[in-house]
């Protein structure tokens, strides 16, 4: 993908496509129930699925493939498309595999069509989701408060905290997602745990409100953290450059030649000075002899 997944953005059909993973018993696996979820409103080709047996493609249903080839053909305008995969116009001009027809029988507007269109896209997106949450430095290519919130969850589920023990990176996102569970709250987890020292990560992902009213002696020391830690910053990129002082006695000169501790402007004048008395006592020589 060109462009980083954003869980914030993608809300509308991510929020509802897990809700129902999860609120069913009957599938484990969440590729498998989205393919089951598209493949209820498609009827199976017989003719192109025995053609596809001697195809060249290794995949026996390749839904997740022509998903990607899809967005991949969004993006580049591009007319390539994976093996036995083909654009579907009863599907919004998709890219679906060549063993599958739409059923016209279904109605656009019913549940089960937005279902198969929130799991499709759900296969489209699929390995930029998992890239993103196994990868905490994406964290920081941009704006992203779900994701945010999600760590903070995530942090509390590799801690085995009761509640989260059981978590799993959908649980997570639906917990991100949920706007009755206040990251203030997730906060108060997170500093009731022993000896909690990560106030780097917790400053990263917590954007709340400091003056909240819960564990103030955890946000004082948060907050000094954070200031000790400017004020490091500010010590090492602001030391002023020392110059050398500047002394007139000094016994070397910029070029470092030896001055003798004396400045050149000294040495001029009293060399003047001494050309001046040679000539007054060279004078009154002359006159003398004159006189003589």
């Amino acid at each position: 993908m060109s462009k980083e997944f954003n869980f914030t953005d993608n809300k509308d059909w991510l929020l509802p496509f897990l809700k129902g993973f999860k609120e069913q018993n009957d599938i484990d696996d969440i590729e498998d129930f989205a393919i089951k979820n598209v493949e209820k409103i498609f009827k199976k080709n017989t003719i192109n699925s025995v053609f596809s047996m001697f195809s060249n493609s290794t995949i026996k249903e390749p839904w997740k493939e022509c998903a990607k080839s899809y967005t991949l053909h969004e993006i580049s305008n591009s007319n390539k498309i994976a093996n036995d995969c083909r654009e579907s116009p009863g599907f919004d001009k998709k890219i679906v595999p060549t063993s599958f027809s739409y059923n016209n029988s279904k109605e656009k507007d019913s549940v089960e069509y937005k279902q198969s269109v929130q799991s499709y896209d759900y296969l489209r997106y699929n390995d930029d989701i998992q890239m993103v949450i196994g990868t905490p430095g994406s964290d920081y290519t941009r704006r992203d408060d779900v994701l945010h919130k999600y760590r903070l969850i995530e942090y509390l589920q590799k801690q085995d905290i009761e509640h989260y023990k059981s978590y799993t990176w959908v649980d997570c996102i639906l917990d991100a997602y949920n706007e009755k569970i206040k990251i203030d709250t997730i906060v108060t987890e997170i500093s009731n745990i022993p000896e909690f020292k990560d106030f780097h990560f917790l400053a990263l992902h917590f954007h709340g409100d400091l003056n909240a009213d819960y564990n103030m002696n955890f946000i004082a020391e948060l907050e000094e953290e954070r200031q000790n830690q400017k004020s490091r910053d500010k010590e090492t990129s602001s030391i002023p450059n020392q110059k050398e002082p500047s002394n007139s006695n000094s016994y070397f000169n910029k070029n470092g030649d030896l001055t003798g501790g004396k400045s050149k402007k000294k040495n001029r004048k009293s060399k003047k000075r001494k050309s001046k008395t040679s000539k007054k006592t060279s004078k009154k020589r002359t006159i003398k002899r004159k006189r003589g």
